[in-house]
């Protein structure tokens, strides 16, 4: 095989051929290629034509070549359709007005899934612009538009995406784990864009939505969602609990003697933990603490009883069991937990949607985190649009890893 056609397929450039080598110094080389086709081809109706109006040299930056960056110049020509008029012919070796071919775009979205915009870009020798940009657009041809027909249950979600209680709002389909939508803000607005942008149609099918339980949230939900159920997330229900645990423990901190302080100082996470997950060693601390005082003991038994309610087998039993819980909180003289028992009950309706619906936000929480590792590696993300697809990204990926797990586990 002669030696152009051997570089021609090293280079997967099938359209074109090798012809020579245009220039090269010791970092670059450039390559002149031209097309195999004989007749250009229209890009709008397809068909060959058989009259050239003009040609314009182009040169785009391709793949990197035996460790050299690798550029290749080309005549672009320009056909006169008798049906389309005057256009420039069909490439797939290089978009509309874009310096660097197919390839070299998606090898760049490539590196970008795992290494920081400003690594990514000293190692192509582009700017940080071009990168960045280069990635956009590659995520958006990559992940195209959501296909919301066949949406049923959502859960819902905020992020922190800069210091300064900047957020964002995240919307995933639950039953694929795919990210849908990102909004700036975490009040109802924001939610209300997304239930506006799906539509009324979409927002009637929706059967349960998992969230937080944020009033702005639940204000969106009600307002557009009528007939959906909302499912309050267990794990900040938990967080609340341990929130009145530990506030119980900072009052008798504040009127304790040196001595008792010193026995709790520190026990903090021995207090917020789960009792099963404990070690020996814990246990012990944990009972030190508890013989401190009375008001301590009941908050923390009552937190390690409230995880019962998740097992309930199903609506009814779970109902009197959260209605006797709530009762017997609010017959103690302790703040905090009066406090989150009147929360609870406020939110009664959606605790029990659990046992109808099954959701959480774990497979979401799950997203936060990696998307958290995302912003600190990148120092943040001043494209919100941007930052949204790599999110999607980042869902869309996971989802597939744990349907392949998954089929594994069955065969």
């Amino acid at each position: 095989m002669p030696v152009n056609k051997e570089l021609t397929r090293l280079l997967d450039i099938w359209e074109y051929q090798v012809v020579c080598i245009d220039d090269e110094n010791e970092h670059e080389v450039t390559l002149f290629v031209e097309p195999t086709r004989r007749y250009p081809i229209c890009p709008k109706c397809r068909q060959a034509c058989l009259f050239v109006h003009s040609t314009e040299e182009r040169t785009v930056r391709h793949l990197d070549a035996f460790h050299r960056r690798c550029f290749l110049r080309f005549e672009v020509r320009y056909l006169r359709c008798q049906t389309c008029g005057v256009h420039a012919e069909a490439n797939d070796l290089v978009a509309s007005r874009k310096r660097t071919t197919k390839a070299f775009r998606r090898y760049v979205g490539g590196l970008c899934r795992y290494m920081p915009i400003a690594q990514v870009a000293e190692h192509v020798g582009l700017s940080e612009d071009t990168v960045r940009t280069v990635d956009k657009e590659y995520l958006a041809q990559q992940y195209p538009p959501v296909d919301f027909s066949k949406l049923r249950r959502l859960a819902v979600d905020e992020i922190a995406y800069r210091k300064g209680r900047k957020y964002l709002t995240v919307v995933a389909n639950y039953d694929t784990g795919e990210v849908i939508w990102t909004g700036e803000g975490k009040d109802a607005a924001t939610l209300g864009a997304f239930f506006r942008h799906i539509g009324p149609k979409v927002c009637r099918q929706l059967v349960a939505v998992s969230m937080d339980m944020s009033a702005s949230y639940l204000k969106a939900v009600r307002r557009y969602c009528p007939h959906a159920r909302e499912v309050f997330d267990r794990f900040h229900v938990a967080k609340h609990l341990n929130d009145a645990v530990n506030e119980t423990r900072k009052l008798i901190m504040a009127r304790a003697s040196e001595q008792r302080r010193r026995v709790v100082k520190g026990k903090r996470f021995v207090l917020l933990r789960r009792f099963e997950k404990l070690s020996d060693g814990q246990v012990e601390q944990l009972d030190q603490l508890l013989e401190l005082n009375d008001d301590l003991t009941a908050v923390y038994l009552m937190k390690e009883q409230f995880n019962q309610f998740w097992s309930c087998g199903n609506a009814g039993a779970a109902a009197r069991f959260l209605d006797a819980w709530v009762a017997e909180a609010l017959a103690t003289s302790i703040r905090p937990l009066r406090k989150v028992a009147r929360m609870i009950r406020r939110h009664r309706r959606g605790l029990l949607a659990y046992h109808v619906h099954h959701m959480t936000n774990g497979p979401l929480e799950g997203i936060n985190t990696k998307v958290n590792v995302l912003r600190r590696t990148r120092y943040g993300f001043r494209d919100l649009e941007y930052f949204g697809l790599k999110i999607r990204q980042l869902s869309i990926e996971r989802s597939s890893r744990q349907l392949r797990r998954k089929a594994r586990s069955v065969a």
